[in-house]
């Protein structure tokens, strides 16, 4: 029993570690191409609910690192959906976006694994 549950904590704090550094990494992205973003990269998910070209490049960015990290893992991001199982990714790939096209510095990227349903680990990252 005490060798599953240091194994469960090892991949808990291995998926934590990762989450933190592709959250940086997505960050990075996301401030890097927000000056060559155009009026046409910007659409309306619902009323004062924006959502850009970068928004969607940054999840498919993060669905990538996963993908090739946790081969076969289930994943939900916000702009390109998915199917939540008992264990699973969780993706806001830019949290904020209202913020983040008004030049505000309150927006972030977030990443969670989810492990029988419940949130075991993450990272938030605000960039700015």
């Amino acid at each position: 029993m005490k060798v599953a549950r240091a194994a469960q904590a090892d991949g808990i704090a291995r998926r934590a570690g990762f989450a933190r550094r592709l959250a940086v990494e997505a960050g990075a992205f996301c401030l890097a191409e927000r000056a060559a973003l155009a009026a046409a990269d910007i659409a309306a998910k619902g009323v004062a609910d924006p959502v850009s070209r970068i928004d969607r490049e940054a999840e498919s960015l993060i669905r990538d690192a996963i993908a090739q990290a946790f081969p076969g893992e289930a994943i939900v991001g916000e702009e390109h959906g998915g199917a939540a199982t008992c264990d699973f990714w969780v993706i806001d790939p830019l949290d904020g976006t209202a913020n983040y096209l008004s030049g505000l510095p309150y927006w972030g990227v977030c990443i969670a694994w989810v492990e029988n349903g419940e949130p075991v680990a993450g990272a938030i990252h605000l960039p700015e």
